[in-house]
């Protein structure tokens, strides 16, 4: 038994120190870790601040009324007048796409490519940010963001409760 014993102790003393420094380790890169993801957590948020407010170099807007016997397009431009980003893009660069019937899910393939021409046109006048304002039921709405998902976008949602737009940032993050 005491050789046993005495192999115990040795073996309790060989393994101490090697767990303690698995112990060390796995508390440093845990750390390491939380420090990364809270890092990458400020990052993003800075950069969602950013993108929020900087309307990009050469900006244009494009107005979605896909809302039947609605009009938005005078509240765009008082909205743009107010802002200090907007209120410089030119006319050239404004464009709306109107719908003054229901949307129903036929409409949907022609309003896409619709949209793909309109931005397909801002592209090649070299634009670098779209600022979509949007007045339309959420099916529409859905659609209209897969067919934007590649285009860097801002999105603009008129809010009710506030009476104005609000700023919803970037349709798709990059980071």
């Amino acid at each position: 038994m005491s050789s046993l014993w005495q192999f115990l102790v040795w073996l309790a003393e060989t393994l101490d120190p090697i767990n303690s420094l698995i112990g060390l380790a796995t508390t440093l890169i845990a750390g390491f870790t939380a420090v990364m993801v809270w890092r990458e957590g400020q990052r993003a948020r800075y950069w969602w601040r950013e993108i929020r407010s900087q309307p990009g170099h050469r900006p244009a807007i494009l107005i979605l009324d896909l809302l039947p016997e609605r009009n938005v397009r005078a509240q765009v431009e008082n909205f743009r007048q107010r802002q200090e980003a907007l209120r410089n893009v030119p006319d050239d660069r404004v464009i709306t796409i109107q719908r003054n019937t229901k949307l129903v899910p036929e409409h949907m393939p022609e309003l896409q490519k619709e949209i793909r021409r309109k931005v397909g046109q801002l592209s090649d006048a070299g634009v670098d940010r779209v600022h979509v304002f949007l007045a339309a039921p959420q099916p529409a709405a859905a659609t209209i963001g897969a067919t934007l998902a590649n285009v860097p976008t801002t999105l603009y949602h008129f809010d009710a409760e506030l009476g104005t737009y609000v700023n919803y940032g970037p349709l798709r993050l990059l980071g």
